[in-house]
């Protein structure tokens, strides 16, 4: 989950233009205020912070650009947008537990989370993933899933390869780990490269980016996007 800034100019010349802003709030605050300064005719968003956007679209609602948002919801009062589009973060998080489920079997045994807190959409996805596991477990005598690690996997590839290091070298029981996007989950199956450690750890991830199914049909490691 790579956060944007999606700008779309005015005819005659109507184009997109997307900007990878990298989770770096401030970046993404400054090519907002760069677009007001372009009287762009509408600017699409994934907030990096949903408070901290807040002032940088109130400049573009005064301007009358039309701002939207997606995945990640504005919280900033008086900070007004048109329409959020939105994934059912929840849901995909109990539909990554039970992949995971799946992928574990019935000796269950114990699981990682690299998580990122703070995005909304990310503590939404852990959340549904706890819910599922807690009602798995609760009708099981025995084969669990515990969670044994929920660390900061940055959102991001090399963050995620760092924090799946360290999980596996904690937790040499470790059979599987939820990566809240396919950056991290990328980043984990590094980890677990060069670990020695694909045939052993599953990772489950999330969004189902083309790379990350490409690493999966390539059996690098035991992946479920």
């Amino acid at each position: 989950m790579y956060v944007f800034v999606l700008m779309i100019r005015r005819p005659p010349r109507s184009t997109l233009f997307p900007y990878t802003t990298l989770f770096r709030s401030e970046t993404q605050i400054k090519h907002v205020g760069d677009f007001v300064e372009q009287d762009v005719s509408a600017i699409i968003l994934i907030p990096c912070d949903a408070k901290a956007i807040g002032p940088a679209i109130r400049r573009a609602n005064a301007t009358e650009i039309p701002v939207f948002t997606v995945d990640i919801r504005c919280t900033a009062a008086d900070a007004k947008v048109v329409s959020h589009v939105t994934t059912d973060n929840l849901l995909g998080g109990k539909q990554a537990a039970q992949a995971m489920i799946e992928a574990l079997g019935i000796q269950g045994g114990e699981v990682a989370i690299l998580d990122f807190k703070t995005a909304e959409a990310c503590r939404l996805r852990t959340r549904g993933f706890f819910i599922e596991i807690a009602n798995y477990n609760s009708r099981r005598n025995g084969g669990e899933i515990k969670v044994v690690a929920h660390l900061d996997g940055g959102g991001m590839k090399h963050t995620g390869m760092r924090a799946a290091q360290e999980a596996v070298r904690a937790h040499p029981d470790l059979r599987g780990i939820f990566a809240i996007n396919d950056p991290s989950a990328l980043g984990a199956s590094s980890a677990l490269i060069t670990a020695g450690l694909t045939e052993k750890v599953s990772i489950i991830g999330f969004d189902g980016r083309s790379e990350a199914r490409r690493v999966g049909k390539e059996g690098r490691s035991r992946w479920s996007p």
